[in-house]
């Protein structure tokens, strides 16, 4: 037997069979039913293509909404069949090769056995119907397992039922390598993950399938709530999820974000010999699958293990025609929170990106501590930015970020050989101030930067302590991961044998050195820095805790004495000039 195609379909056939023997009931067909009693073949061809508008080979004629799918035949011995198909929303493809496909009855329950090669792994799957699945009758209980490579799964429930929504309710359970799996044999665009488990109500009706109380680990995380897939004819792929999980683990969820999920305790490749760290590596996103469907994602963790900075996650997605808007993205951290409104538009093969991330209150000695830094730094961090960049690896898109970042400390201290150098300037005053233990010497530090093509520029650069304020200028090279900037002191008190030379910050951001900027000793001017006119730095002072009119913060006390010292600084908000010239506005 040999089947035409459409006449866009890339094969000449859409059905062929070497052998083929079919048993009908004949009362149904008079009504125009196909009610099969026995259905088996050999050398089974069946190519099945869709094309990107939507319109299909396999629908002939006008299709009929009403119309209801044939019942399950009774006896079923099928022998070297093939079913593939094309459809421009399933990369991967879709190919399915049974060696066996055979019913039998065993009593009142019907058994139904394949075994074969699905999506290129070897499957076996087995079925039990306590009566005939058919629509039109009773439901029928029913049993299912199967395993395609290193995935299982069983299912309990009922099949068939009534004319209504409901085609089939199962409690489902599965387990796997990768969630990616499922992308492979389903359709469904999920992320690379480490092993996954879970369970939960599977329905189907009306186009839509769900899962709901769904609960399972995925790694070293746990997971629970509820999922609807929406495959109405004739529209996008629609996800919705509402998902929490107790305790998750960064490293298991990579893969939502495009990189391939990594385990801590994996042995890293050695790097060269004298070769720095890289902080933004270099691996490529994985972003097709967010072309293929829409998505209306909400997630929530209540804790975050693993080596981490976070405490908690709190996340909005939604995903349209390949743009993802992640509105919002709240990291709890360190007694603080970072919250990010990002869109990410993923429909062509360079992504691009632009974000506005706000850092507010955080204890960066804890932070620094949770990140393994040992001896780092104190204070209360808060900071702001916004970018738009473009590109497909972290790497690329540091290289190519453009807008604005700006970051303020306040109450502070530094545990760093820079401190050595600071120390020389203050003549010893904040010498014996170096152990965090003791009192902090950094009563407020503000750093504002333009950002051009992966260059940050210095726009203002501040430290204030009791005793002396530092300007600074220069560059941090993110595409580069390198650091070039020039600090200058200005005591507040007569300093005795205090150095005027300035510091200079230079190297691989990583492994960056602080020293005396070579060459001779000379008298350095003043720098007027316009601390008062920068144009972000009331968002900054936000960000950090202001204080009171009574008892002000450390950063809203240091500008005030600033003013003191510096009369001629205009009021926040008005025109003034720094050592590079007018501060924008």
């Amino acid at each position: 037997m040999h089947f035409g195609n459409a006449p866009w379909a890339s094969t000449p056939e859409m059905f062929s069979a070497e052998r083929l023997s079919l048993r009908l009931r004949l009362a149904p067909l008079l009504r125009g039913r196909v009610r099969l009693e026995r259905l088996a073949g050999t050398g089974i061809r069946l190519a099945l293509e869709k094309r990107a508008t939507g319109e299909n080979n396999w629908t002939i004629g006008k299709p009929d909404a009403a119309s209801e799918p044939t019942s399950l035949p009774t006896a079923i011995d099928l022998r070297a069949a093939d079913l593939t198909l094309a459809d421009p929303s399933r990369p991967r493809g879709f190919a399915l090769h049974v060696d066996a496909l055979a019913s039998r009855v065993l009593g009142g329950v019907r058994l139904l056995e394949a075994t074969g090669v699905y999506q290129q792994e070897s499957f076996h799957a087995q079925a039990g119907f306590l009566g005939r699945p058919r629509e039109g009758a009773s439901r029928v209980l029913t049993s299912l397992r199967a395993r395609v490579g290193g995935t299982t799964a069983s299912a309990q429930g009922w099949v068939g039922g009534s004319t209504g929504d409901s085609r089939f309710e199962l409690r489902l359970a599965a387990r796997g390598e990768s969630l990616d799996d499922l992308w492979r044999l389903v359709g469904f665009p999920l992320p690379r993950t480490p092993k996954f488990s879970f369970a939960g109500h599977l329905t189907y009706g009306g186009g839509r399938i769900g899962i709901e109380r769904l609960s399972g680990r995925l790694g070293r995380s746990d997971i629970r709530g509820d999922l609807a897939v929406d495959l109405a004819r004739g529209k996008r792929m629609r996800i919705e999820a509402d998902l929490r999980s107790h305790a998750v683990d960064l490293d298991d969820v990579e893969g939502f974000w495009g990189r391939p999920p990594r385990e801590e305790e994996a042995a890293a490749p050695a790097a060269p010999p004298g070769a720095p760290a890289a902080l933004f590596p270099d691996v490529k996103f994985e972003l097709g699958k967010l072309r293929v469907a829409d998505a209306e994602i909400r997630f929530a963790a209540d804790r975050v293990q693993g080596e981490t900075v976070l405490d908690h996650v709190r996340l909005t997605a939604h995903l349209a025609d390949g743009v993802l808007a992640l509105r919002p993205l709240a990291l709890g951290m360190s007694a603080g929170d970072l919250s990010t409104n990002a869109v990410l538009d993923a429909r062509t093969a360079e992504p691009t990106l632009s974000a506005e991330i706000v850092l507010r209150r955080v204890q960066l000695e804890e932070l620094l501590a949770r990140a393994g830094a040992r001896d780092g730094a104190g204070g209360e961090l808060g900071g702001r930015a916004e970018l738009r960049t473009h590109g497909s690896s972290l790497r690329e898109l540091a290289r190519h970020a453009d807008g604005e970042v700006g970051a303020v400390l306040q109450g502070g201290w530094i545990s760093d050989p820079l401190l050595e150098l600071f120390a020389l300037h203050l003549g010893g005053y904040i010498r014996a101030k170096i152990d965090k233990d003791e009192p902090g010497p950094i009563r407020c530090l503000v750093g504002v930067f333009d950002a051009r093509q992966g260059v940050l520029d210095a726009r203002s650069l501040l430290l204030d302590t009791s005793h002396v304020r530092i300007e600074g200028e220069g560059k941090i090279d993110l595409a580069r991961e390198s650091i070039d900037l020039e600090l200058e002191q200005h005591s507040k008190h007569f300093t005795f044998g205090a150095l005027k030379t300035p510091i200079e910050i230079v190297g691989p951001l990583a492994e960056r050195t602080a020293r005396l900027k070579p060459g001779p000793l000379v008298a350095r001017g003043g720098a007027a820095v316009a601390l008062g006119a920068i144009h972000p730095l009331a968002a900054l002072l936000a960000l950090v805790d202001p204080g009171k009119d009574d008892k002000p913060g450390a950063c809203r006390e240091a500008l005030g004495e600033f003013r003191e010292i510096a009369p001629s600084v205009p009021a926040q908000g008005a025109g003034g000039a720094n050592s590079r010239g007018a501060v924008p506005q």
